[in-house]
């Protein structure tokens, strides 16, 4: 078991994470090294061959309903009990000009020439 942090290693990995220069939004990966070079402990899942089977059909299961479903967040406790969120989508068609029919563009009118203004 892990011992808390009193070093305050907890706050200088969570500023480096936070920090916007280095990571511009929440989906940017951090690599295995990269984690471990911020102060993260990272197990490595090949070490236990059950756990990473485990762990990959996890993945692929929840990723093929991202996929192939409109859910979009999904928590699940070890009970089996689940809350699944999904969200509507709305398609909007907008009328499109057939093909192979141009309309002209719209000149606009021409005032006739008046008389030279002395």
């Amino acid at each position: 078991m892990r011992q808390p942090d009193e070093s305050g290693l907890g706050k200088e990995i969570a500023a480096k994470l936070a920090d916007h220069s280095l990571f511009m939004s929440h989906s940017r990966f951090i690599d295995r090294a990269q984690a471990q070079g911020f102060g993260l402990v990272v197990d490595e899942l090949e070490s236990d061959q059950g756990l990473q089977e485990d762990t990959l059909s996890v993945f692929h299961a929840t990723s093929h309903t991202f996929n192939a479903t409109p859910c979009v967040k999904i928590i699940e406790n070890h009970l089996g009990k689940a809350f699944m969120k999904s969200a509507q989508q709305q398609v909007i068609i907008q009328p499109q000009q057939p093909i192979g029919l141009r309309v002209p563009p719209q000149v606009p009118p021409q005032t006739p020439p008046g008389p030279p203004q002395t």
